[in-house]
């Protein structure tokens, strides 16, 4: 018997793995419930096993129920930062910039950026500069 996504997730995140994947890793399942609990959460499991995909296809989630109005809190905008070596940028676009594209397919209208940012990136945009900022959304 197949195991779906956990049914909190949107209903578009629910599509788009569906549409993906067969069942998640038990890493995955126990990541997403710590982290839907809001704890604190290092998941250990060997390479290979989601767990980069774990945190971030919560952190786009959440992003997407904001987006749509489900769960925004007033007056704020929804931010996530992802603190990682350089070396982890292949993992990073893999497991981020993909799934967000293709999730972005199945929801045009909800709009989900991303930068990064590293030691080499200049100062002004560190500090946030939102037109510097667009231009390093994938």
């Amino acid at each position: 018997m197949t195991t779906l996504l956990p049914p909190d997730f949107h209903p578009v995140i629910q599509r788009w793995w569906a549409s993906r994947f067969a069942e998640p890793t038990d890493a995955q399942l126990e990541g997403w419930s710590a982290i839907r609990r809001g704890e604190h959460t290092l998941i250990a499991a060997p390479t290979g096993s989601g767990k980069t995909l774990a945190a971030f296809l919560t952190a786009i989630d959440q992003l997407l129920r904001e987006a749509t109005g489900a769960g925004r809190p007033a007056g704020r905008s929804a931010r996530h930062l992802c603190v990682a070596a350089k070396s982890a940028f292949a993992d990073i676009h893999k497991n981020l910039a993909e799934p967000r594209r293709e999730i972005r397919a199945l929801a045009p209208d909800v709009k989900i950026t991303a930068a990064v940012r590293s030691g080499d990136t200049p100062q002004n945009e560190r500090r946030g500069d939102a037109a510097h900022a667009a231009a390093y959304s994938w």
